[in-house]
């Protein structure tokens, strides 16, 4: 599939509630990366060819699965970018397992992340609204491009200089935070919290 995506940066709390009220708006819920890992290959620089590569434990609710997730590079087309994407979740928490295959196919660790994302759907629109420690949380919208900047011309209404097409990578760069290790929580207690 391809996505078109701009991102909100230092979203509020007064414009996560504007987005509630588009027409079908609805919230899907909370999803913890509990660990995301994001691979590179021995034989070739993913990072360097813009594609990632991540395997990630991921809580929602009281389901635990493990998600491996491929993207490509953005690439132009007329005038608009775009990113296939691949998504395939699995039942079951080992991610130990899963990554030791991985590792056994020339793959290697060179990023660990957690994060907490809240997703919201008004059809064709997905928001994604991602909490990262260190940096303000953010807003990712991913849809048809003309609705994707409608939404935030009239409904958001939010300054040019806080959208942009930055991988989350690129954001943490932008507030001058390493995303090599980045840690939400440290214990299993501290995930539940968030549920509640």
């Amino acid at each position: 599939m391809d996505e078109h995506w701009l991102k909100v940066l230092d979203i509020s709390p007064a414009e996560i509630d504007r987005l509630m009220i588009l027409p079908g708006a609805r919230y899907l819920g909370r999803r913890i990366a509990i660990e995301g890992w994001y691979y590179t290959h021995r034989g070739a620089d993913l990072r360097g060819l813009g594609v990632q590569f991540r395997l990630r434990r991921l809580k929602q609710e009281a389901d635990v699965s493990i998600e491996l997730a491929v993207k490509g590079p953005p690439e132009t087309n007329d005038g608009e970018e775009t990113r296939s994407s691949w998504r395939q979740q699995y039942a079951g928490h080992n991610l130990a397992t899963a990554g030791t295959l991985l590792e056994a196919f020339g793959f290697v660790v060179h990023t660990r992340r957690q994060k907490i994302r809240d997703t919201l759907a008004a059809n064709p629109i997905e928001i994604q609204i991602d909490s990262y420690p260190g940096i303000p949380t953010y807003a990712e919208l991913t849809g048809p491009l003309v609705q994707v900047t409608s939404i935030l011309e009239t409904i958001l209404r939010v300054p040019s200089e806080r959208v942009t097409r930055l991988t989350a990578s690129g954001v943490f760069a932008h507030y001058g935070v390493a995303d090599s290790r980045l840690v939400l929580f440290t214990a299993e207690s501290d995930e539940t919290k968030l549920f509640r």
